[in-house]
């Protein structure tokens, strides 16, 4: 089994390794990365298109208010995700029409956005590959836990295409799981 500090020292060296070929304070890594962001930045301020990109901000928030709370549909969740692509696919034609961008918001709530829009369907095909109910989530078509299947941690990652999951165990070696059940208070209360 490998250690936590192990697995340290082989990040570290992976990391020192990289940074070796980028001069001995990781400068060129920085202006690499500074000429990225630039370039998605003018990108998206070249970008012309009818779609409003607060709008489209709204519309997320809303789909994902409706049906990617506490109880979750696994037919809601198909059409969230349905609607996120679409939101996806609006957001490439967003115009920020703004002449003063220096004093506005508008570009940092466009880029903040398309991240928004990843993340939300990590979020909701996380949970529609979950039939179950855990934790502070309900599933009315699946009402109970099931350790059998689910007892793991789910793991995104960003491909270009769309979110990979991925699951890794949860260590119950020193907790074991165990039912949540907060009736005994209302038998208690009913008693009283």
């Amino acid at each position: 089994m490998t250690s936590a500090s192990q697995l340290w020292r082989i990040a570290a060296a992976s990391t020192g390794r990289s940074f070796a070929g980028n001069g001995s304070d990781g400068s060129q890594i920085y202006d690499q990365e500074r000429k990225r962001q630039q370039e998605i930045n003018d990108a998206l301020i070249k970008q012309s298109g009818k779609e409003n990109q607060y709008k489209l901000h709204e519309e997320m928030g809303k789909v994902m208010t409706d049906n990617v709370t506490v109880v979750r549909y696994n037919n809601r969740l198909k059409e969230t995700d349905a609607k996120l692509l679409e939101l996806m696919d609006r957001y490439r034609r967003i115009s920020i029409n703004d002449s003063n961008l220096w004093a506005t918001m508008a570009l940092p709530h466009a880029r903040h956005l398309d991240n928004m829009l990843e993340l939300a369907r990590v979020i909701t095909l996380g949970a529609l590959n979950r039939n179950e109910s855990r934790g502070a989530h309900y599933k009315p078509d699946f009402p109970n836990r099931d350790d059998e299947n689910f007892l793991k941690t789910t793991i995104a990652e960003y491909s270009g295409e769309g979110p990979v999951l991925s699951y890794d165990p949860v260590d119950v070696s020193l907790i074991k799981p165990r039912k949540r059940d907060y009736s005994h208070e209302k038998k208690e209360t009913a008693k009283a």
